[in-house]
């Protein structure tokens, strides 16, 4: 009988270098779909991405009430039904790949926690199924995510503990391998090992070992891991350290479910809810370089409310996050982003929209309306239109847009723009001005 088509799930986090091993696997003859992500600065060579099943994954999450960037969970199951997400998947993959119609590798960070329902879906329509999970050492994939996307790094390092464990709960009985990213670099007998995994037993012969070859860049290899005080006491970079090291010893991704449960409970004794991104609104507030606290009780107004909280802090994490900071935006309940490079509130504040999550209502609030705050939420939360507030002095205070609203908006449009970030939004939007006297609105 002829076997069925293989199809490769390459599981990693995020900046873990499964790009690179993605295109290993292609270089070794498997398909990729029709449609990739572009390259981009940070990814010269490509991300080696399926756009179709991207998106898809995205629109799981969003589904969710979740992003990529949300350290609070390990399985998507835990947010989403994972028959809905198969069902989801396999539309996508049949339109993409087809049934059984040739071996082929599919790579997203994100799959690290859609493994399950993206393995159904691939098995439905015919194909066998094995996963290769690289691994990278924490510290570095932080660093990488803080330096492309502001991430602070201790939650860089939990959202690394969130995609590894997710992914070694997914491969648990299945055919898997590991691959450590480093070595990549120094050992050819890592490329044989890989080549005959997915060839049956096959040895590369001379050119198509060179081939592999070609798909490692040296100086590509982005962000040696770091050391920072606040990753040294965050809870979280030991249990890191510990995975990282256990697994760096091993052959194989195969934990025993004890040793996984051991470490799932000491992540969730961290990551806890409520989830910031989990609300159905989220409020976008700003601050500057220097360590700043919030207003007394914030949190708790914004939940009786139904509303999350996302801070996006100008400039980088030289200057250490207030411990309260820290500990909100590791455990998920808060957002919490740097802009590398100070661009201003008002840029800021527009860049949240995109990281607040497409589902989700957004209220952008100035640094000037924070003490005022009750009566600015009760203002835009009652606005089913795009709604600007502002100071008798004129000065900007708050833009609530309905969810409709900040999902159609193309923000990256206004992010580097300065302080008219705010004008050229609030033209786009055509909001509606309200005038609020000494925190209550005029005319009340």
């Amino acid at each position: 009988m002829t076997e069925a088509p293989l199809a490769v799930l390459v599981l990693g986090p995020h900046r873990s270098g499964t790009s690179c091993v993605t295109e290993l696997v292609q270089a070794v003859g498997f398909q990729l779909g029709r449609k990739l992500i572009d390259a981009q600065p940070d990814n010269p060579r490509g991300y080696w991405e399926n756009a179709a099943v991207v998106s898809a994954n995205e629109a799981l999450l969003a589904r969710a009430g979740s992003a990529w960037y949300d350290p609070g969970f390990l399985d998507l199951a835990e947010l989403l039904p994972e028959l809905a997400a198969q069902a989801a998947l396999t539309r996508v993959l049949d339109d993409e790949f087809g049934r059984a119609a040739g071996d082929l590798v599919l790579k997203d960070p994100r799959l690290c926690r859609l493994a399950n329902p993206c393995a159904l879906a691939l098995r439905g329509l015919g194909y066998r199924v094995r996963f290769l999970l690289v691994l990278r050492d924490p510290r570095a994939s932080a660093e990488s995510l803080y330096r492309r996307d502001g991430v602070p790094r201790v939650v860089g390092v939990a959202l690394w503990l969130a995609h590894i464990l997710g992914a070694l709960r997914a491969v648990r009985g299945q055919e898997a391998v590991l691959i450590r990213y480093d070595t990549l670099f120094s050992d050819d007998a890592v490329l044989v090992d890989l080549s005959a995994w997915l060839r049956r037993g096959a040895r590369p012969d001379a050119a198509a070992l060179e081939d592999m070859r070609k798909c490692i860049v040296p100086n590509l290899r982005h962000s040696p891991g770091a050391t920072n005080p606040e990753l040294e006491v965050e809870p979280l970079t030991a249990l890191a350290d510990t995975v990282f090291a256990m697994l760096n010893t091993c052959q194989s991704p195969l934990v025993g479910a004890a040793q996984l449960a051991v470490w799932e409970a000491r992540f969730r004794t961290r990551v806890t809810g409520p989830r910031w991104l989990g609300w159905r609104r989220v409020v976008v507030v700003h601050q500057p370089p220097e360590p700043e606290s919030l207003p007394a009780g914030l949190l708790d107004t914004l939940a009786q409310q139904g509303s999350g909280l996302l801070v996006i802090r100008d400039g980088g994490d030289e200057s250490p996050l207030s411990p309260e900071l820290s500990d909100l935006a590791v455990s998920g309940r808060l957002g919490l982003f740097f802009n590398p490079g100070v661009r201003g509130e008002a840029a800021s504040l527009v860049r949240g929209i995109s990281l607040a999550g497409a589902a989700s209502e957004v209220i952008l609030v100035r640094s000037g309306a924070l003490t005022m705050l009750a009566q600015v939420f009760a203002l835009c939360a009652a606005r089913l239109h795009p709604v600007e507030l502002v100071s008798t002095d004129d000065a900007p205070l708050a833009l609530s847009l309905p969810a409709a609203v900040a999902s159609d908006l193309d923000v990256w449009t206004y992010v580097d723009k300065g302080g008219a970030a705010w004008e050229a939004l609030v033209s786009a939007v055509g909001a509606v001005r309200e005038v609020l006297v000494r925190g209550r609105q005029e005319g009340e």
